[in-house]
């Protein structure tokens, strides 16, 4: 299937119409199903989410960077043009995710704070799992806020194999590969790291490498542009 590109409007269409169908056709009876459908009937849905990465892809006409398995996936999906982040950081952003509401509405905007979630709100799993589904998380949360009823399991090993026979999963996996944390120790330690695990042929020239205009131009930054966008991104 072509990639489908898909504006600012026609993506909040979407979630709009996908969230008013959750709401209306999601409402839960006696049996913890959802209404009109057969506990078979409903998809599955595997979630994986990646952290610290913009638009240096080549499916968004990056021609430095070197993303050959999510070309190949965006290819096949929808390819969204003009999607933005909610939070210019990870747990604020998961924290929207999760729960589809604003961080700067719900108080999770600070980085590193444990918030209460009002009694009106609900998670995304918790409603799943009111509608019968088995939520694994594996394994990140960090949403700046806490709550333990969450999930089904959530850790290092959760799958949603562990699910009941026919059950439906909801399935959460957080690749870290990308994560800012990588560039933690010597800018030497980080650059060795990444760029011998790369072939010859995917080693670009560090100086022709293209640097947001807020980044300052030196080596080491290009060092580490290099190394994450040509390792980072197509093995992850």
């Amino acid at each position: 299937m072509n990639s489908r590109m898909k504006n600012r409007r026609d993506f909040l269409k979407t979630a709009g119409l996908s969230a008013s169908a959750l709401t209306i056709s999601g409402r839960i009876g006696q049996t913890g199903q959802l209404s009109g459908r057969k506990q078979n009937d409903r998809p599955n849905i595997l979630w994986i989410t990646c952290e610290d990465i913009g638009p240096k892809l080549g499916c968004y006409g990056d021609s430095y960077s070197l993303t050959p398995n999510l070309d190949r996936f965006a290819e096949k999906g929808t390819l969204y043009s003009r999607a933005f982040a909610v939070a210019p950081v990870c747990s604020p952003s998961r924290s929207c995710l999760i729960t589809g509401v604003y961080a700067t509405s719900l108080g999770t905007q600070h980085l590193r704070s444990r918030v209460p979630l009002p009694d009106e709100i609900q998670t995304l799993p918790h409603l799943l799992r009111k509608a019968g589904y088995y939520c694994s998380n594996n394994y990140k949360e960090d949403y700046n806020f806490k709550d333990d009823t969450m999930w089904d399991e959530s850790s290092p090993t959760a799958h949603w194999r562990r699910r009941k026979s026919d059950q439906p999963f909801f399935s959460v996996f957080n690749i870290m590969t990308t994560h800012q944390g990588q560039i933690n120790g010597t800018d030497d330690e980080f650059y060795e790291k990444y760029t011998s695990k790369l072939s010859p042929n995917e080693r670009h020239d560090p100086a022709q490498a293209t640097l947001p205009p807020y980044y300052p131009d030196t080596p080491v930054t290009r060092n580490i542009f290099f190394a994450v966008l040509q390792l980072d991104h197509s093995h992850g």
